[in-house]
């Protein structure tokens, strides 16, 4: 281990964090000098499902100095049991706490973020809030987005024609939308095509 380079241990650090991000954690916790070599790897692929990782995972990146390069990152909003919130006399508890943890966490990834999924099993109203709020942010490097919500098209786009979301993922080759439609009426049809248009690459000519 000694006589290995700081390079060669850098490439292995690179292909051992490519899990949920367990792997990262682990290895800062090593040494001081496996801690700085695996640093540029240790987020690079995050998955995180549950209320309360979002909101952890935003408390870690509020300590976190210097910035760790995130490439993939998965997020889901369930709570346990599903659809119940960390505090049950209180259902204001997604606005407060998980949608400013997500406000951290997307303004941390999204210049290098290359793949993006992000699964809500919140309620109509808070999916739709989460999921524009996530579209908001400017990603340059993004490459691949998933959503899964029940929110429907309509009520994160507009349905007159031109209604758009202020979303930019110039380098986006491959979008998935998993939303309930609620009809096929042309309102809902027309809202779809505004939320693909938003989302997708604008073309110049």
């Amino acid at each position: 281990m000694d006589l290995c380079p700081p390079e060669i241990h850098a490439r292995i650090f690179s292909y051992a964090c490519t899990d949920d991000g367990t792997t990262g954690c682990s290895l800062s916790l090593v040494s001081r000098y496996i801690r700085e070599v695996s640093l540029p790897y240790q987020w690079q692929c995050i998955a995180l499902a549950g209320f309360k990782r979002v909101v952890q995972l935003a408390c870690e990146i509020e300590r976190s100095r210097p910035r760790k390069p995130v490439f993939h990152l998965f997020l889901c909003d369930r709570c346990s049991p599903p659809n119940c919130y960390p505090h049950p006399e209180d259902h204001t508890a997604y606005e407060l706490e998980l949608l400013p943890a997500l406000s951290i966490i997307l303004e941390y990834v999204s210049e290098s973020l290359e793949t993006l999924s992000f699964f809500s099993d919140a309620c109509f109203y808070d999916g739709a809030i989460a999921v524009r709020h996530l579209l908001s942010f400017y990603y340059p490097c993004l490459k691949e987005l998933t959503i899964r919500a029940c929110c429907t098209p309509r009520q994160l786009a507009g349905f007159r024609p031109g209604d758009s979301l202020p979303c930019e993922t110039p380098n986006l080759e491959r979008l998935h939308l998993a939303l309930p439609y609620h009809g096929f009426s042309s309102d809902n049809l027309q809202a779809t095509h505004n939320l693909i248009q938003s989302i997708s690459p604008r073309v110049s000519h």
